[in-house]
Protein backbone atom coordinates (compact mmCIF):
# COMPACT_ATOMS: atom_id res chain seq x y z
CA UNK A 1 0.00 0.00 0.00
CA UNK A 2 1.59 3.70 -1.01
CA UNK A 3 -0.23 5.50 1.01
CA UNK A 4 -0.59 9.50 0.06
CA UNK A 5 2.21 11.47 2.38
CA UNK A 6 1.58 15.33 2.81
CA UNK A 7 3.85 17.70 3.79
CA UNK A 8 4.08 18.10 7.48
CA UNK A 9 4.38 21.49 8.80
CA UNK A 10 3.49 23.43 11.43
CA UNK A 11 -0.05 24.24 11.26
CA UNK A 12 -1.26 27.08 8.74
CA UNK A 13 -3.40 28.35 6.81
CA UNK A 14 -1.01 28.60 3.67
CA UNK A 15 1.91 26.32 3.52
CA UNK A 16 4.91 27.35 1.95
CA UNK A 17 5.04 25.28 -1.53
CA UNK A 18 8.68 25.66 -2.04
CA UNK A 19 9.22 23.58 0.50
CA UNK A 20 8.77 20.44 -0.61
CA UNK A 21 8.25 17.25 1.55
CA UNK A 22 9.83 14.12 1.30
CA UNK A 23 7.16 11.77 -0.50
CA UNK A 24 6.21 8.32 0.90
CA UNK A 25 8.19 6.54 -1.20
CA UNK A 26 11.14 8.20 -0.73
CA UNK A 27 11.03 7.91 3.06
CA UNK A 28 10.78 3.97 2.55
CA UNK A 29 14.08 4.42 -0.01
CA UNK A 30 16.11 6.42 1.54
CA UNK A 31 15.50 4.73 4.92
CA UNK A 32 14.26 6.08 9.01
CA UNK A 33 17.40 8.21 9.38
CA UNK A 34 16.47 10.48 6.28
CA UNK A 35 13.33 11.02 7.47
CA UNK A 36 13.83 11.54 11.10
CA UNK A 37 16.76 14.12 9.76
CA UNK A 38 13.95 16.21 8.57
CA UNK A 39 12.01 16.46 11.57
CA UNK A 40 8.68 17.57 11.27
CA UNK A 41 8.32 17.88 7.37
CA UNK A 42 6.83 14.55 5.76
CA UNK A 43 3.54 13.08 7.33
CA UNK A 44 0.83 10.59 6.37
CA UNK A 45 -2.71 12.40 6.88
CA UNK A 46 -4.24 9.29 8.64
CA UNK A 47 -6.94 9.09 10.90
CA UNK A 48 -5.76 10.74 14.12
CA UNK A 49 -4.56 14.51 14.81
CA UNK A 50 -1.90 15.86 12.73
CA UNK A 51 -1.49 16.75 8.83
CA UNK A 52 -0.32 19.24 6.90
CA UNK A 53 -1.81 22.53 5.51
CA UNK A 54 -2.05 23.44 1.27
CA UNK A 55 -4.70 25.47 0.47
CA UNK A 56 -5.85 26.59 -3.67
CA UNK A 57 -8.73 28.24 -5.40
CA UNK A 58 -8.37 28.13 -8.96
CA UNK A 59 -10.82 28.31 -12.07
CA UNK A 60 -12.13 25.20 -13.62
CA UNK A 61 -13.63 24.70 -17.05
CA UNK A 62 -16.69 26.48 -18.47
CA UNK A 63 -19.50 26.19 -16.35
CA UNK A 64 -17.87 24.09 -13.26
CA UNK A 65 -18.78 24.79 -9.94
CA UNK A 66 -15.82 25.44 -7.06
CA UNK A 67 -16.11 23.56 -3.98
CA UNK A 68 -14.03 24.66 -0.61
CA UNK A 69 -13.24 21.76 0.99
CA UNK A 70 -11.15 21.81 4.73
CA UNK A 71 -9.86 18.13 5.75
CA UNK A 72 -6.81 17.00 7.29
CA UNK A 73 -5.71 15.34 3.98
CA UNK A 74 -7.28 11.49 4.29
CA UNK A 75 -9.60 12.17 1.86
CA UNK A 76 -7.60 14.50 -0.46
CA UNK A 77 -5.57 13.39 -2.82
CA UNK A 78 -5.09 14.70 -6.35
CA UNK A 79 -5.81 11.73 -7.62
CA UNK A 80 -9.12 12.31 -6.42
CA UNK A 81 -9.37 15.69 -7.24
CA UNK A 82 -8.93 15.07 -11.03
CA UNK A 83 -11.06 12.28 -11.05
CA UNK A 84 -14.42 14.66 -9.23
CA UNK A 85 -13.27 16.99 -11.83
CA UNK A 86 -13.95 14.48 -14.79
CA UNK A 87 -16.84 12.70 -12.89
CA UNK A 88 -18.74 16.28 -11.52
CA UNK A 89 -17.58 18.98 -13.77
CA UNK A 90 -16.56 19.87 -10.02
CA UNK A 91 -13.29 21.46 -8.98
CA UNK A 92 -12.45 20.70 -5.76
CA UNK A 93 -10.05 23.65 -3.69
CA UNK A 94 -8.51 22.07 -1.35
CA UNK A 95 -7.30 23.48 2.91
CA UNK A 96 -5.58 21.03 4.51
CA UNK A 97 -4.62 21.00 8.37
CA UNK A 98 -4.86 19.39 11.43
CA UNK A 99 -7.56 17.99 13.41
CA UNK A 100 -8.01 20.81 16.19
CA UNK A 101 -7.84 23.61 13.56
CA UNK A 102 -10.46 21.95 11.13
CA UNK A 103 -12.82 22.42 14.03
CA UNK A 104 -11.56 25.87 14.78
CA UNK A 105 -11.80 27.38 11.36
CA UNK A 106 -15.32 25.45 11.33
CA UNK A 107 -16.54 27.18 13.76
CA UNK A 108 -15.23 30.56 13.56
CA UNK A 109 -14.40 31.03 9.81
CA UNK A 110 -17.62 28.89 8.53
CA UNK A 111 -18.06 31.14 5.60
CA UNK A 112 -14.44 30.02 4.03
CA UNK A 113 -15.77 27.10 3.22
CA UNK A 114 -18.30 24.68 1.34
CA UNK A 115 -17.36 21.07 2.67
CA UNK A 116 -15.73 19.87 5.80
CA UNK A 117 -14.04 16.01 5.69
CA UNK A 118 -13.85 16.09 9.31
CA UNK A 119 -14.26 12.97 12.12
CA UNK A 120 -16.83 11.86 14.00
CA UNK A 121 -14.96 12.41 17.47
CA UNK A 122 -15.49 16.02 16.46
CA UNK A 123 -19.59 16.23 15.98
CA UNK A 124 -19.41 17.26 20.35
CA UNK A 125 -17.76 20.51 19.39
CA UNK A 126 -19.07 21.25 16.05
CA UNK A 127 -22.96 20.65 16.38
CA UNK A 128 -23.69 23.05 19.38
CA UNK A 129 -21.68 25.93 17.45
CA UNK A 130 -24.35 25.16 14.60
CA UNK A 131 -22.74 26.00 11.57
CA UNK A 132 -23.26 22.83 9.55
CA UNK A 133 -26.79 22.03 7.67
CA UNK A 134 -28.64 18.69 8.05
CA UNK A 135 -28.12 16.44 5.12
CA UNK A 136 -30.96 15.13 3.90
CA UNK A 137 -30.21 11.59 3.05
CA UNK A 138 -32.72 11.34 -0.01
CA UNK A 139 -30.83 13.85 -2.16
CA UNK A 140 -28.07 11.10 -2.03
CA UNK A 141 -28.76 8.25 -3.58
CA UNK A 142 -26.19 6.19 -2.99
CA UNK A 143 -26.76 6.57 0.60
CA UNK A 144 -29.02 3.50 1.11
CA UNK A 145 -30.52 0.16 3.06
CA UNK A 146 -28.08 -0.35 6.08
CA UNK A 147 -30.01 -0.93 8.61
CA UNK A 148 -30.27 -4.81 8.19
CA UNK A 149 -27.43 -7.00 9.56
CA UNK A 150 -25.52 -9.01 7.45
CA UNK A 151 -24.83 -12.40 7.46
CA UNK A 152 -22.24 -13.99 9.41
CA UNK A 153 -21.16 -18.09 10.07
CA UNK A 154 -21.83 -19.39 13.64
CA UNK A 155 -18.56 -20.81 13.56
CA UNK A 156 -17.09 -17.23 13.60
CA UNK A 157 -13.70 -17.43 15.90
CA UNK A 158 -13.21 -15.71 19.20
CA UNK A 159 -9.70 -14.81 18.33
CA UNK A 160 -9.61 -11.90 16.36
CA UNK A 161 -6.11 -12.60 15.37
CA UNK A 162 -7.24 -15.84 13.23
CA UNK A 163 -8.57 -15.45 10.25
CA UNK A 164 -11.34 -17.55 9.31
CA UNK A 165 -12.09 -18.88 6.26
CA UNK A 166 -15.16 -19.27 6.23
CA UNK A 167 -15.67 -15.80 6.99
CA UNK A 168 -13.73 -14.14 4.31
CA UNK A 169 -15.65 -12.42 1.40
CA UNK A 170 -13.19 -13.18 -1.61
CA UNK A 171 -13.60 -11.66 -5.18
CA UNK A 172 -16.22 -13.92 -6.18
CA UNK A 173 -18.47 -13.66 -3.25
CA UNK A 174 -21.76 -10.77 -3.82
CA UNK A 175 -21.39 -7.74 -1.25
CA UNK A 176 -24.92 -6.34 -0.22
CA UNK A 177 -25.53 -3.00 -2.27
CA UNK A 178 -26.14 -1.03 0.57
CA UNK A 179 -24.28 1.17 3.41
CA UNK A 180 -22.12 -0.93 5.77
CA UNK A 181 -25.11 -1.10 8.92
CA UNK A 182 -22.41 -0.80 11.11
CA UNK A 183 -22.03 2.99 10.22
CA UNK A 184 -26.14 3.21 10.76
CA UNK A 185 -27.30 0.52 13.33
CA UNK A 186 -23.81 0.05 15.24
CA UNK A 187 -22.91 -3.48 13.88
CA UNK A 188 -22.09 -4.98 10.49
CA UNK A 189 -23.18 -8.59 10.97
CA UNK A 190 -25.62 -10.32 13.54
CA UNK A 191 -22.91 -13.14 15.14
CA UNK A 192 -23.38 -12.43 18.60
CA UNK A 193 -19.98 -11.86 19.19
CA UNK A 194 -20.42 -8.57 16.68
CA UNK A 195 -19.88 -5.22 19.53
CA UNK A 196 -20.50 -1.60 18.53
CA UNK A 197 -17.71 -0.40 21.01
CA UNK A 198 -18.49 2.47 23.19
CA UNK A 199 -17.48 6.22 22.47
CA UNK A 200 -18.51 8.25 19.87
CA UNK A 201 -19.22 5.79 16.76
CA UNK A 202 -21.16 7.07 13.55
CA UNK A 203 -24.50 5.14 14.39
CA UNK A 204 -24.57 7.65 17.72
CA UNK A 205 -23.36 10.95 16.61
CA UNK A 206 -24.88 11.85 13.30
CA UNK A 207 -28.16 11.02 13.07
CA UNK A 208 -30.49 14.34 13.59
CA UNK A 209 -33.94 14.13 15.69
CA UNK A 210 -36.11 15.03 12.63
CA UNK A 211 -38.28 17.37 14.71
CA UNK A 212 -35.41 19.06 16.13
CA UNK A 213 -31.71 18.87 14.42
CA UNK A 214 -30.39 20.83 16.47
CA UNK A 215 -30.23 17.53 18.05
CA UNK A 216 -28.91 13.64 17.87
CA UNK A 217 -31.53 10.89 18.32
CA UNK A 218 -29.25 9.07 20.77
CA UNK A 219 -29.22 12.07 23.31
CA UNK A 220 -30.15 15.79 23.94
CA UNK A 221 -26.55 16.43 23.91
CA UNK A 222 -23.92 14.67 21.93
CA UNK A 223 -22.22 13.28 25.36
CA UNK A 224 -25.77 12.00 25.98
CA UNK A 225 -25.74 10.55 22.84
CA UNK A 226 -22.16 8.82 22.92
CA UNK A 227 -23.32 6.56 25.82
CA UNK A 228 -26.45 5.27 23.80
CA UNK A 229 -26.88 1.47 23.23
CA UNK A 230 -29.83 1.98 20.70
CA UNK A 231 -30.53 4.67 18.32
CA UNK A 232 -33.18 5.92 16.47
CA UNK A 233 -32.30 6.53 12.80
CA UNK A 234 -33.39 9.49 10.51
CA UNK A 235 -33.39 10.68 7.54
CA UNK A 236 -31.79 13.62 8.45
CA UNK A 237 -27.86 13.45 9.43
CA UNK A 238 -25.21 15.99 10.66
CA UNK A 239 -22.22 14.31 8.30
CA UNK A 240 -22.32 11.41 5.90
CA UNK A 241 -20.30 8.74 7.05
CA UNK A 242 -16.94 9.07 4.94
CA UNK A 243 -13.82 6.18 5.06
CA UNK A 244 -13.23 4.36 8.66
CA UNK A 245 -11.00 1.86 9.96
CA UNK A 246 -9.63 -0.06 12.82
CA UNK A 247 -6.38 0.95 14.64
CA UNK A 248 -4.16 -0.54 17.35
CA UNK A 249 -1.15 -1.67 18.46
CA UNK A 250 1.71 -1.94 16.25
CA UNK A 251 4.98 -4.31 17.23
CA UNK A 252 8.37 -5.91 16.25
CA UNK A 253 7.71 -8.99 15.46
CA UNK A 254 11.19 -9.84 15.44
CA UNK A 255 11.11 -9.13 19.30
CA UNK A 256 7.42 -9.98 19.91
CA UNK A 257 6.06 -12.92 17.66
CA UNK A 258 2.18 -12.02 18.68
CA UNK A 259 -0.01 -9.16 20.34
CA UNK A 260 -3.49 -10.86 20.66
CA UNK A 261 -4.75 -8.30 23.74
CA UNK A 262 -4.36 -4.38 24.96
CA UNK A 263 -3.05 -5.35 27.95
CA UNK A 264 0.32 -6.38 25.67
CA UNK A 265 1.34 -2.38 25.48
CA UNK A 266 1.47 -2.60 29.41
CA UNK A 267 3.52 -5.65 29.67
CA UNK A 268 6.84 -4.96 32.20
CA UNK A 269 8.54 -7.17 29.82
CA UNK A 270 8.79 -4.14 26.93
CA UNK A 271 9.60 -1.62 29.82
CA UNK A 272 11.69 1.39 28.04
CA UNK A 273 10.80 0.25 24.41
CA UNK A 274 6.98 1.42 24.24
CA UNK A 275 5.33 4.59 22.55
CA UNK A 276 1.84 6.02 22.88
CA UNK A 277 -0.13 8.33 20.41
CA UNK A 278 0.07 11.75 22.19
CA UNK A 279 -3.51 12.79 21.43
CA UNK A 280 -6.05 13.31 24.32
CA UNK A 281 -8.96 11.83 22.43
CA UNK A 282 -7.04 8.80 21.14
CA UNK A 283 -3.94 8.42 23.48
CA UNK A 284 -6.57 7.95 27.08
CA UNK A 285 -8.34 5.67 24.96
CA UNK A 286 -5.40 2.94 24.03
CA UNK A 287 -4.28 3.49 27.64
CA UNK A 288 -7.55 3.12 29.15
CA UNK A 289 -8.32 -0.01 27.11
CA UNK A 290 -4.32 -1.37 27.84
CA UNK A 291 -5.01 -0.71 31.76
CA UNK A 292 -8.22 -2.74 31.46
CA UNK A 293 -7.13 -5.50 29.97
CA UNK A 294 -4.30 -5.97 32.20
CA UNK A 295 -5.71 -5.54 35.41
CA UNK A 296 -4.61 -2.48 36.47
CA UNK A 297 -7.86 -0.17 36.31
CA UNK A 298 -11.63 -0.90 35.92
CA UNK A 299 -13.78 1.52 33.75
CA UNK A 300 -17.52 2.25 34.02
CA UNK A 301 -17.57 3.09 30.05
CA UNK A 302 -14.18 4.32 28.50
CA UNK A 303 -15.91 6.41 25.91
CA UNK A 304 -17.06 8.36 29.06
CA UNK A 305 -14.57 8.74 31.48
CA UNK A 306 -15.58 10.00 35.04
CA UNK A 307 -13.02 12.48 37.12
CA UNK A 308 -12.51 9.93 39.46
CA UNK A 309 -11.59 7.28 36.32
CA UNK A 310 -9.12 10.10 34.60
CA UNK A 311 -7.54 10.25 37.76
CA UNK A 312 -6.67 6.70 37.90
CA UNK A 313 -5.78 6.67 34.89
CA UNK A 314 -3.03 9.99 35.04
CA UNK A 315 -1.97 8.32 38.03
CA UNK A 316 -0.84 5.38 36.67
CA UNK A 317 0.47 6.83 33.82
CA UNK A 318 2.66 9.33 36.15
CA UNK A 319 3.76 6.79 37.55
CA UNK A 320 4.65 4.52 34.61
CA UNK A 321 6.65 7.23 32.88
CA UNK A 322 8.61 7.91 35.98
CA UNK A 323 9.42 4.63 36.43
CA UNK A 324 10.89 4.83 32.79
CA UNK A 325 8.35 2.30 30.98
CA UNK A 326 7.54 4.58 27.95
CA UNK A 327 9.94 5.70 25.60
CA UNK A 328 8.46 8.30 23.70
CA UNK A 329 4.72 10.03 22.99
CA UNK A 330 4.33 10.39 18.94
CA UNK A 331 2.59 13.10 17.82
CA UNK A 332 2.73 13.01 14.52
CA UNK A 333 2.47 9.59 11.85
CA UNK A 334 6.28 10.17 10.69
CA UNK A 335 7.45 9.98 14.35
CA UNK A 336 5.29 6.46 14.89
CA UNK A 337 7.08 5.25 11.84
CA UNK A 338 10.74 6.82 13.24
CA UNK A 339 10.64 4.94 16.49
CA UNK A 340 9.44 0.88 15.08
CA UNK A 341 11.43 1.72 12.06
CA UNK A 342 14.72 2.82 13.80
CA UNK A 343 14.17 0.11 17.06
CA UNK A 344 13.61 2.54 19.30
CA UNK A 345 10.31 0.93 20.55
CA UNK A 346 9.15 -2.61 20.43
CA UNK A 347 5.26 -1.46 20.49
CA UNK A 348 3.42 1.33 20.04
CA UNK A 349 0.03 3.02 19.76
CA UNK A 350 -0.23 2.65 15.39
CA UNK A 351 -2.58 3.60 12.56
CA UNK A 352 -2.62 0.59 10.26
CA UNK A 353 -0.84 2.33 7.17
CA UNK A 354 2.51 2.88 9.43
CA UNK A 355 2.25 -1.11 9.36
CA UNK A 356 2.64 -1.00 5.41
CA UNK A 357 5.37 1.50 5.36
CA UNK A 358 7.40 -0.59 8.06
CA UNK A 359 7.07 -3.63 5.90
CA UNK A 360 8.03 -2.08 2.92
CA UNK A 361 11.29 -0.89 4.22
CA UNK A 362 12.03 -4.40 5.30
CA UNK A 363 10.53 -4.55 8.97
CA UNK A 364 8.93 -6.89 10.51
CA UNK A 365 5.93 -5.12 11.96
CA UNK A 366 2.80 -6.77 12.76
CA UNK A 367 -0.48 -4.91 13.27
CA UNK A 368 -2.81 -6.19 16.43
CA UNK A 369 -6.15 -7.54 16.30
CA UNK A 370 -6.72 -7.32 20.11
CA UNK A 371 -9.33 -9.98 21.17
CA UNK A 372 -10.94 -7.22 23.26
CA UNK A 373 -11.85 -5.52 20.34
CA UNK A 374 -10.59 -2.62 18.02
CA UNK A 375 -10.28 1.22 18.72
CA UNK A 376 -12.64 2.15 15.68
CA UNK A 377 -12.34 5.83 13.67
CA UNK A 378 -14.70 7.08 11.42
CA UNK A 379 -15.08 10.18 9.20
CA UNK A 380 -17.53 12.50 7.97
CA UNK A 381 -18.24 14.73 5.47
CA UNK A 382 -20.64 17.97 6.60
CA UNK A 383 -21.72 20.86 4.34
CA UNK A 384 -21.55 24.54 6.17
CA UNK A 385 -24.98 26.18 7.00
CA UNK A 386 -24.38 29.18 4.83
CA UNK A 387 -24.25 27.03 1.36
CA UNK A 388 -26.71 26.94 -0.81
CA UNK A 389 -27.82 27.18 -4.66
CA UNK A 390 -25.86 25.74 -7.46
CA UNK A 391 -23.35 25.16 -4.66
CA UNK A 392 -25.25 23.02 -2.08
CA UNK A 393 -26.08 21.04 -5.51
CA UNK A 394 -22.56 20.69 -6.17
CA UNK A 395 -22.06 19.79 -2.51
CA UNK A 396 -24.92 16.76 -3.13
CA UNK A 397 -23.49 15.12 -6.03
CA UNK A 398 -20.10 15.22 -4.34
CA UNK A 399 -21.15 13.32 -1.28
CA UNK A 400 -23.04 11.10 -3.37
CA UNK A 401 -19.72 10.27 -5.64
CA UNK A 402 -18.07 9.18 -2.51
CA UNK A 403 -20.40 6.35 -2.56
CA UNK A 404 -19.95 5.65 -6.07
CA UNK A 405 -16.78 3.54 -5.75
CA UNK A 406 -13.89 5.14 -7.34
CA UNK A 407 -13.81 7.00 -3.84
CA UNK A 408 -13.61 4.40 -1.87
CA UNK A 409 -11.33 2.05 -4.29
CA UNK A 410 -8.60 4.91 -3.46
CA UNK A 411 -9.15 4.56 -0.43
CA UNK A 412 -8.81 1.11 0.46
CA UNK A 413 -5.65 1.31 -1.21
CA UNK A 414 -4.72 3.27 1.84
CA UNK A 415 -6.19 0.54 4.21
CA UNK A 416 -9.48 2.36 4.76
CA UNK A 417 -13.21 0.81 4.18
CA UNK A 418 -15.87 2.69 2.41
CA UNK A 419 -19.20 2.81 3.65
CA UNK A 420 -20.02 0.90 0.40
CA UNK A 421 -17.65 -1.47 0.10
CA UNK A 422 -20.16 -3.38 -2.81
CA UNK A 423 -19.34 -0.27 -5.30
CA UNK A 424 -15.41 0.22 -4.51
CA UNK A 425 -14.89 -3.59 -5.04
CA UNK A 426 -16.39 -2.46 -8.48
CA UNK A 427 -12.91 -0.26 -8.84
CA UNK A 428 -10.36 -2.47 -7.45
CA UNK A 429 -8.98 -5.38 -9.22
CA UNK A 430 -9.83 -9.57 -7.60
CA UNK A 431 -6.56 -8.85 -6.22
CA UNK A 432 -6.97 -6.11 -5.01
CA UNK A 433 -10.35 -6.94 -3.24
CA UNK A 434 -9.20 -9.86 -1.66
CA UNK A 435 -6.61 -8.24 0.51
CA UNK A 436 -7.95 -5.10 1.23
CA UNK A 437 -11.74 -6.73 1.91
CA UNK A 438 -11.41 -10.06 1.76
CA UNK A 439 -9.03 -11.63 4.05
CA UNK A 440 -6.95 -13.27 1.24
CA UNK A 441 -3.17 -13.69 1.14
CA UNK A 442 -1.91 -10.91 -1.78
CA UNK A 443 -2.19 -13.10 -4.97
CA UNK A 444 0.31 -10.14 -6.62
CA UNK A 445 2.33 -7.32 -5.82
CA UNK A 446 0.04 -4.56 -5.16
CA UNK A 447 0.15 -0.80 -5.75
CA UNK A 448 -1.31 2.22 -3.56
CA UNK A 449 -4.12 5.16 -4.32
CA UNK A 450 -0.75 6.63 -5.57
CA UNK A 451 -0.01 4.21 -7.92
CA UNK A 452 3.03 3.36 -6.49
CA UNK A 453 4.25 -0.41 -5.22
CA UNK A 454 2.63 -1.35 -2.40
CA UNK A 455 1.81 -4.64 -0.48
CA UNK A 456 3.67 -7.56 -1.39
CA UNK A 457 2.57 -10.93 -3.06
CA UNK A 458 1.49 -13.39 -0.02
CA UNK A 459 1.05 -10.64 2.70
CA UNK A 460 -1.71 -11.01 4.33
CA UNK A 461 -3.71 -8.31 6.90
CA UNK A 462 -4.12 -9.36 10.77
CA UNK A 463 -7.69 -9.45 12.40
CA UNK A 464 -8.80 -10.97 8.58
CA UNK A 465 -11.52 -9.87 6.35
CA UNK A 466 -13.80 -6.81 6.42
CA UNK A 467 -16.60 -8.43 8.15
CA UNK A 468 -14.21 -10.20 10.40
CA UNK A 469 -12.46 -6.60 11.49
CA UNK A 470 -15.37 -4.87 11.65
CA UNK A 471 -17.43 -6.98 13.60
CA UNK A 472 -15.57 -6.03 17.20
CA UNK A 473 -14.71 -2.59 18.10
CA UNK A 474 -13.96 -1.89 21.76
CA UNK A 475 -14.08 2.09 21.83
CA UNK A 476 -13.95 4.74 19.03
CA UNK A 477 -12.01 8.05 19.43
CA UNK A 478 -13.90 10.24 21.19
CA UNK A 479 -14.39 13.42 22.78
CA UNK A 480 -15.01 13.37 26.40
CA UNK A 481 -17.82 14.13 28.54
CA UNK A 482 -14.99 15.83 30.68
CA UNK A 483 -13.37 16.74 27.43
CA UNK A 484 -11.62 19.84 29.09
CA UNK A 485 -10.17 17.87 32.10
CA UNK A 486 -9.21 15.22 30.35
CA UNK A 487 -7.02 17.33 28.12
CA UNK A 488 -5.27 18.91 31.45
CA UNK A 489 -4.88 16.00 32.81
CA UNK A 490 -3.34 14.55 29.65
CA UNK A 491 -0.94 17.31 29.59
CA UNK A 492 -0.34 16.66 33.05
CA UNK A 493 0.89 13.27 32.39
CA UNK A 494 3.08 14.13 29.20
CA UNK A 495 5.18 17.19 31.53
CA UNK A 496 5.21 14.98 34.07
Amino acid sequence: MSIRVVDERPPRDEADESRAGLTRRDALVKGAATVGAIAGVPALAACGSSSSSSSSKGAGPTGTVTLRVLGIGVDQNPVLKAQALKDLNINLAYTITDTPTTTQKSITQPQNFDVAHIYVHQVPQILPAGVMQPLDTSKIPLWQGGTSLWSAPATEPSNLALSAPGFQIPAGKPVPGEVAPVLITGKLTNNPQATPGVGDAAYRMLPLNPSNPTQLTAGASPFQAATAQTVNTSSKIIGMPGVFNVDSIGYDKTKIPLVSSWAELFNPAYKGRVALINDPQIGPIDAALAAQASGKLTFGNIGAMTKGEIDNLTKLLIDMKKAGFFRAFWSTFTESVNLMAGGEVVIESMWSPAQTILLESGKQVGFAAPKEGFRGWCGCTMIYKHVSGATLDAAYKYLNWWLSGFPGANMARQAYYSPRPDTAKKFLSNAEWDYWYGGLPAAQNLVGPDGKPAIPKGAIREGGSFTQRIRRYAAWNTTQPQNDYMGTQWNNFISA
